[in-house]
């Protein structure tokens, strides 16, 4: 996996004539970007949540959106962040979390791809993200994307698996999603197949199969070829109603980690004979 270091930018003038931050800002707003989890016992598991938090850098002024919508989906992922960390501790993981909102920068987003600083929310405008220069994307990549691969790299040194948590919407476009878990998978027989399955033994009905999303069809950033190094990864995408409250979180996060659990011995059990 690449590290990007952040990189001192001097003050430039960003799309609405504020100036931004300075190279003292920018490491200290990079050091508040991420949350970092340390391994508690070997494994081959490493968990990511590019999502985890719905925060703007101050000198970004919310990129002049009310809180009710960087509270919202657009925002972040509600409640992947509270089961990243259960699971974390429940597996003895290490574990990384973004915590800048993805509308400021997306994590899981190419650099050129349109959502990575997406200028609207179904039709509402994202004023902060209407002209983003060449310097302000600079700035942004140092506080967020750096500092989050970083801790990425971290938290996969020594770890042939990868799960990226995520949540996603009950409903989307008028339909009520039925999955209450998904797996996303490039590759379905290696790690996905045991994992869907354990994940149905959990009573998880029906489960996701490369649903919501189809992970064949996209291109995120985060668990790439060239950045995973030919790990195992998966995506992980829990229905954000179920984890309303702390013992939601507790309670899939116990059937989740039997889950993992149950797939990862299967693997490694294959893998060894």
């Amino acid at each position: 996996m690449t590290v990007v270091s952040p990189v001192p930018i001097p003050p430039r003038q960003g799309p609405s004539g504020a100036r931004l931050p300075d190279a003292a800002t920018l490491s200290s707003l990079a050091a508040a970007g991420v949350e970092e989890i340390a391994a508690v016992r070997p494994g081959p598991l490493a968990l990511l949540c590019e999502h985890g938090g719905n925060a703007v850098p101050a000198p970004w002024a919310d990129l002049g959106l009310p809180p009710a919508l960087l509270a919202s989906h657009f925002g972040y992922d509600p409640g992947a962040a509270a089961l990243t960390r259960a699971l974390a501790a429940r597996l003895g993981a290490p574990a990384a979390i973004g915590r800048w909102s993805r509308l400021f920068l997306d994590l899981n987003r190419l650099e050129q791809a349109w959502e990575c600083t997406r200028p609207d929310c179904s039709g509402i405008p994202v004023p902060g993200n209407l002209e983003v220069t060449a310097e302000d994307l600079a700035a942004r990549i140092a506080v967020a994307r750096a500092p989050f691969d970083a801790a990425a790299d971290r938290a996969l040194a020594g770890r042939e698996v990868v799960l990226s948590v995520h949540t996603c919407t009950p409903v989307y476009h008028a339909h009520r999603r039925p999955w209450p878990v998904g797996v996303l998978w490039r590759e379905r027989a290696v790690l996905a197949a045991p994992l869907i399955d354990a994940l149905a033994a959990q009573g998880y009905d029906p489960v996701g199969d490369n649903e919501p999303y189809d992970w064949r069809e996209a291109e995120g950033y985060t668990l790439q070829d060239t950045r995973i190094g030919g790990r195992v990864a998966l995506y992980l995408e829990v229905r954000n109603d179920l984890l309303a409250t702390e013992a939601d979180v507790a309670a899939h996060a116990a059937r989740i980690g039997a889950a993992l659990e149950t797939a990862l011995a299967d693997w490694e059990a294959r893998r060894g004979g």
